[in-house]
């Protein structure tokens, strides 16, 4: 298995950040707002709590990345 690359995480206190490419980062951020406007306009309920736990999770993953250099 000499082919076989390792990849070690990092922790959360140590290393460099993950990075991700200008447009992949635009548009989960588009998602990301999209889902938050959508959020804002759902009566209470089931729905607008899973609206409210889609964006919180989508959040959390674009907080891993760092922004990419020309990323607004």
């Amino acid at each position: 298995m000499g082919d076989v690359i390792s990849f070690e995480q990092q922790g959360p206190n140590g290393g460099e950040p993950a990075h991700i490419d200008v447009r992949s980062f635009s548009l989960l951020a588009i998602l990301l707002h999209d889902l938050q406007q959508h959020h804002q306009t759902e009566q209470p309920g089931p729905r607008a709590n899973e609206l409210k736990r889609l964006a919180s999770s989508l959040d959390a993953v674009l907080a891993r990345f760092e922004s990419p250099e020309g990323a607004a």
